[in-house]
């Protein structure tokens, strides 16, 4: 048996690689074999182009299911692989479902942007919707559409099929995010949609945030020219915006209101452009997963984006810029941007990267300075800034009194018209009165303004943001030989508040009190009080008390040039000592001893200066009623602050032939005007009142205490005349009575008292009292109250000059 011949056949099938090598070698001359099933170096045929080819051949492969991809090398790199499928289809119907979703949410958030200015019983009515869908709605899914449309255009030109947009819509008014709109996205993945080159990359991601951004610019201009000036008349928990420096500069250009005041009530066209344009800047971030990354890796290429060299250095870059983010901002967005950038740099997960089809031609210079000049001009300019959207926290603010001074010298207002602008410190508008009160010697001083409608009462309405007006006031010194300064008490009164503002007026270059009141120590409030002293050049001297033994001044009284703390430090009875105030605007504070100063080159002043915060003390409980007879007064009191009278425009007067029992409630005066025989007011436990009238207001202040009278009136803290007086009471219990007396003087008795040693229930004490050793002695008589019992107190001294 011979051997068998082999059969030679020729071969009628090819193998994938060697199909795919013939269709290539006729659009390049194929060289060596690459790493890879179908890759190999290729050179463009003679006198073609590389690009030109590589589309030619992908035309062909397109119907087989295959794509050619063109890589960086030298000679480039052929490959062929199997086109991309995107697994993710949403169907058509699906994606209009979605979009008429998202726009149903605009409407939603429109609406309760616009019920926030708008008191309406009714909380989203037809008309709110209208008004939302023309205002805010409607603008916002236009641009969308047509953002939408030119990044389809902008692909097709390129041959690329990119897929649709997906906007996302939160219909909630968050403080941190009120825009409504919370980003858009491709319905295609990125990998899944060739790209021709880097170019064509970056072309295509600019569209939608370019878009974006740029027509969120143009909506924010109109929105604020739409926005008044003026608040509405309705605001609920109102939010501030904050322009990107290149918005702020156009609107500024057109408009010539304070856009930071429309800003916090801002037209919902306004806000739906501020949105779109937050979230264009956004997308230009260069995150991986947002188009802003996919810009940078056509400016640099993607093998670059993805090395790991420049890994490590965009991710130091982002960790730093978030350091940066978390120690200056704590506006949430940020954070989260910031660490969504380091987390996506550093993690392993995969990001979908574009799919480019030629990475073999590099892009052009251009081009690359183009892309790059375009992304960070609108990244800088369009930084949103730190805190986009924040909540206006004292938006219902009265008026706001922090730039008014609080001490001038004789050159800034002695003969000078003082100007006092009238601003609101929230958003809303503001209505109400002032009130300048002169703490001291009021006669000595004379206040002139054209705002004056009563008595040192000035009426401002409607004062907001954009209509200010100023509170003019001139002030001038009756008195040529008294510079000791003057305390002016501003009392601005509005529909929801009540503020003071001090101002102290000084003389210039005299030696005189720096402080225009004593000032009660905290811990020692009845027993020392302080003030200061400005000593000028040439004016050195001696200061003493002038008359009153229960005081002694405290440290040194040589002053010399400079400013000067003194104090004063009570003996027992030196705080019952004090004179009753008649002089300022509002009587009833005390006086401070009389210091007198002796100049060193001769002469003698004498100052006489109010104690801040020192009214006279009554005593009051449920059960103490005044009882009223013939009176033409107001009665007022509050909680806290200084006394001063209402502005008489809307008093209720009480009816004079009605018997009542009045109880007087804080902030609610009350006018009396004939014979209230029979009527009686019960007074608070607490707070001051005044009564105001024909005279000078006086004011007390009011604690709770037994329900006792002396002489007829409430008990109160102050020194009583030296003579006999009776006691009643309207407890029904028992309450002791004691004597505690002091005498610091060299020899006899001030005082001959006769006392009983208890007061009945509802029953009178007589105390009778004389006065002994001679008309020169100082004496001091007052009564104290406690659970302890009723103690009248007796104290005596030598006047300054001695016992004679």
């Amino acid at each position: 048996m011979t051997d068998a011949e082999p059969i030679i056949l020729d071969t009628e099938t090819w193998a994938q690689r060697e199909f795919l090598e013939v269709i290539c070698n006729r659009y390049f001359i194929l060289g060596t074999e690459a790493i890879g099933d179908a890759a190999w170096r290729v050179n463009a045929r003679f006198g073609e182009n590389l690009d030109a080819n590589l589309i030619s051949l992908n035309k062909h492969l397109e119907p087989l299911g295959f794509i050619s991809l063109l890589d960086e090398g030298n000679p480039p790199i052929l490959s062929v692989t199997h086109r991309p499928i995107d697994q993710v289809n949403i169907a058509l119907w699906q994606q209009i479902s979605i979009w008429i979703m998202m726009f149903s949410f605009a409407t939603l958030l429109g609406g309760l942007w616009i019920d926030e200015f708008e008191s309406k019983t009714i909380v989203f009515s037809i008309s709110v919707v209208l008004e939302s869908i023309m205002n805010y709605s409607g603008p916002l899914f236009l641009i969308l559409a047509i953002a939408h449309y030119a990044r389809l255009r902008v692909a097709a030109h390129f041959d690329v099929e990119i897929g649709n947009l997906i906007p996302i819509i939160f219909p909630v008014i968050s403080p941190m995010w009120p825009f409504g709109v919370g980003g858009v996205f491709g319905q295609k993945r990125i990998d899944a949609a060739p790209i021709p080159n880097r170019y064509a990359l970056g072309i295509i991601e600019f569209t939608t945030p370019l878009i974006l951004f740029f027509s969120g610019m143009i909506l924010t201009v109109a929105g604020l020219s739409l926005t008044p000036d003026n608040p509405p008349d309705y605001i609920v928990d109102p939010l501030s915006f904050q322009l990107n420096p290149l918005t702020d500069w156009i609107a500024s250009s057109f408009i010539s209101a304070d856009l930071n005041i429309r800003l916090q009530w801002l037209h919902p066209l306004g806000l739906a452009g501020i949105g779109l344009s937050v979230v264009g800047w956004i997308l230009l971030l260069p995150i991986p997963g947002l188009p802003g990354d996919r810009i940078l890796q056509a400016i640099i290429g993607p093998e670059q984006v993805i090395s790991s060299e420049k890994q490590t250095g965009i991710f130091v870059f982002t960790l730093f810029l978030m350091i940066i983010i978390f120690a200056t901002s704590d506006y949430w967005p940020w954070l989260i941007l910031a660490s969504l950038a380091a987390w996506r740099r550093f993690s392993g997960e995969h990001i979908p990267n574009p799919f480019i089809v030629n990475e073999a031609i590099s892009i052009e210079d251009t081009q690359r300075n183009a892309l790059v000049a375009i992304m960070a001009f609108v990244l800088l300019l369009g930084f949103p800034g730190s805190y986009p959207v924040y909540e206006i926290t004292e938006w219902d603010g009265d008026l706001d009194t922090s730039l008014w001074p609080s001490e001038l010298t004789g050159e800034d207002w002695l003969g000078q018209t003082l100007e006092f602008e009238l601003a609101p410190d929230g958003i809303l508008p503001v209505s109400g009165w002032i009130q300048v009160l002169v703490e001291g010697e009021a006669n000595r001083w004379s206040l002139g303004s054209d705002c004056f409608v009563e008595s040192h009462m000035c009426r401002f309405d409607s004062i907001t943001q954009s209509n200010h007006i100023s509170f003019n006031l001139t002030v001038e010194d009756l008195q040529s030989t008294n510079f000791s300064p003057v305390l002016l008490r501003f009392i601005v009164i509005t529909d929801l508040s009540r503020e003071e503002h001090v101002l102290t007026l000084r003389h210039f270059e005299v030696t005189a009190p720096a402080s225009a009141t004593w000032i009660k120590d905290a811990d020692l409030p009845n027993q020392k009080i302080c003030t200061s002293i400005d000593v000028v050049e040439n004016k050195t001297g001696n200061l003493s008390i002038h008359s009153n033994p229960f005081w002694i001044l405290e440290g040194d009284s040589e002053l010399s040039q400079g400013l000067h703390g003194v104090c004063l430090l009570a003996e027992e009875g030196g705080w019952e000592s004090l004179e009753i105030s008649f002089d300022s605007d509002v009587a009833g504070n005390r006086l401070g001893p009389m210091l007198m100063f002796d100049y060193d080159d001769g002469g003698t002043d004498y100052w006489v200066l109010p104690i801040n915060d020192s009214y006279v003390r009554i005593t009051s409980n449920p059960l103490h009623q005044i009882l009223l007879e013939n009176h033409s007064n107001t009665f007022y009191s509050e909680s806290d602050g200084s006394p001063f009278c209402p502005a008489g425009d809307a008093i209720p007067l009480l009816d004079s032939t009605i018997n009542f029992n009045h109880t007087l409630v804080f902030g609610m005066p009350i006018s009396l005007d004939g014979n209230y025989a029979g009527s009686s007011l019960i007074l608070p436990e607490s707070g001051w009142m005044i009564t105001c009238g024909d005279s000078k207001p006086v004011a007390v202040i009011v604690e709770s205490g037994f329900n006792i009278d002396i002489r007829g009136a409430a008990m109160m803290d102050s020194g009583l005349p030296l003579y006999d007086f009776i006691i009643t009471s309207r407890e029904n219990f028992t309450i002791l009575i004691s004597v505690e007396s002091t005498n610091y003087l060299p020899s006899g008795e001030a005082f001959s008292i006769f006392t009983p040693t208890e007061l009945e229930a509802n029953g009178t004490a007589l105390i009778e009292i004389d006065t002994i050793g001679g008309d020169g002695i100082e004496r001091v008589l007052w009564v104290t109250a406690d659970e302890e019992g009723i103690v009248i107190h007796l104290t005596s001294r030598c006047p300054l000059s001695g016992c004679s």
